[in-house]
């Protein structure tokens, strides 16, 4: 038998709302009819305060590609500050409600839990994009949805200063194990493989690049403190060939992994090398780099700590003259991040050098910087 669908039915039940007679036979029809109707006469005579909220007629989520939980909320705030009768100190608990309602209707036709991660890993295994912001805690049910995906190319995680590394114990291991190869940018900041602060265990790291590493462009390590680990950038060199951004430290007794990255990693482009205390100093990243890199136009300084040992002029004019000599012939970016006393830019002669090569061509651009310059952090 022929039935139809609820839409039709609410708008049926609407047409006859002054008909009673009517109304009233309808629930008699089937047991679709009745509950359609129902509602609508037990609203009418007060028994209800509201009438119940139609189901939509398709599973909606299913459609969603993105969802931007943070815009939900924040939309759902605009609106509700415009209704005169909100006062301010019950906004956020209307607003967190409504949110909530709104979320209801998102996972509408997921059975399983009523717990919106949960929810999520049912239908949103697709996600390439996931942006993660922790204060406190991880919950299983963030865990599980990171641990559904099946295309998951971006990942950022966000760290309150205050939550303890341990707690992404639960996390770490999903992105060296069970995620798809796939993820070519990990961003943990608190792919590209991103890690400004303090990070997990190394052997997770490693983990993660033996079986990512190949997909990776682009490696920051440490920018903020300056953390390294010889195994970490070892492995880099050895399963990381496709990189084309690197930032990483090496220390004045590590130039032979310096030497491994150039010769392993032949597509690098640009590289960020740490100077000063036990890292390296400018004059050693120079002669390395005009010796061993292969693709290197970018190179960035960048001064964490006060330099040993001043580049000399002489020094720096047998680098140009070295990287003129190079087949085929390319420019050179220049970059001093966190300029200090010790840098080669607050060197005349040596400016004056810098200036000698931008007329002739061999250095594209030149710029000093600190760590509030995005472009290069």
């Amino acid at each position: 038998m022929f039935q139809l669908p609820a839409d039709c039915l609410n708008d049926i039940i609407e047409y006859l709302e002054n008909d009673k007679r009517t109304l009233y036979s309808c629930i008699l029809v089937n047991r679709l009819w009745c509950e359609t109707n129902q509602k609508k006469i037990l609203y009418d005579n007060k028994i209800i305060s509201t009438p119940t909220t139609k189901f939509p007629t398709f599973n909606y989520a299913s459609f969603c590609k993105v969802l931007f939980i943070y815009q939900v909320y924040y939309n759902i705030d605009r609106l509700l500050r415009k209704q005169q009768t909100i006062s301010s100190h019950n906004l956020k608990n209307y607003l967190n409600i409504v949110v909530q309602e709104i979320f209801k209707l998102f996972i509408f036709n997921s059975s399983i839990s009523t717990e919106l991660f949960y929810q999520l890993t049912q239908i949103c295994y697709n996600v390439q994009s996931f942006t993660l912001e922790l204060e406190e805690i991880v919950s299983n049910g963030i865990v599980d949805l990171i641990s559904v995906q099946r295309n998951l190319k971006y990942f950022e995680m966000i760290l309150c200063h205050n939550l303890p590394i341990n707690n992404l114990t639960n996390i770490i291991p999903l992105l060296t194990s069970k995620i798809s190869n796939a993820l070519i940018n990990l961003d943990i900041s608190g792919g590209i493989l991103k890690i400004k602060e303090k990070y997990p265990r190394v052997e997770l790291l490693i983990k993660f690049l033996e079986i990512n590493g190949k997909n990776l462009k682009e490696i920051r390590i440490g920018d903020f403190f300056g953390d390294s680990d010889n195994s970490l950038n070892l492995a880099i060199a050895k399963f990381c060939p496709n990189l084309r951004i690197l930032s990483t430290g090496i220390k004045d007794n590590e130039l032979e992994t310096l030497k491994m990255i150039f010769g392993s990693c032949k597509s690098l482009k640009s590289i960020k090398i740490w100077c000063g205390n036990d890292y390296l100093n400018e004059k050693e990243a120079l002669e390395f780099v005009v010796k061993y890199s292969q693709n290197i136009h970018e190179l960035i300084f960048y001064h964490l700590f006060v330099e040993r040992i001043k580049l000399l002029p002489e020094e720096l004019e047998s680098f140009f003259i070295s990287w003129t000599n190079r087949k085929p012939q390319k420019s050179i970016s220049l970059v001093i991040g966190n300029d200090n006393s010790h840098s080669l830019a607050k060197n005349y002669e040596n400016m004056e050098i810098i200036k000698k090569y931008i007329k002739l061509g061999f250095i594209k651009k030149f710029k000093v910087t600190n760590f509030d310059d995005v472009e290069y952090n």
